[in-house]
């Protein structure tokens, strides 16, 4: 199964629409098997975390 954030996005963000091609031109070039792959739509908002709060947690995580 290959799923999409499909809710609001930051103006600087990759729109879904854009997104949607993306995944059909790995399905088109058969780099993902399209017999066998579901495309969903996961109708969230996209507010994860940038390159900074990624590293924060990855430290915080990796302490003793």
């Amino acid at each position: 199964m290959q799923t999409q954030t499909g809710g609001w996005t930051k103006d600087d963000d990759v729109s879904l629409p854009w997104r949607i091609r993306q995944h059909k031109a790995l399905l088109e070039e058969k780099v993902l098997d399209p017999d066998s792959t579901v495309m969903a739509i996961f109708p969230s908002p996209m507010m994860y975390a940038g390159p900074t709060e990624v590293r924060n947690c990855t430290v915080k995580n990796s302490a003793p």
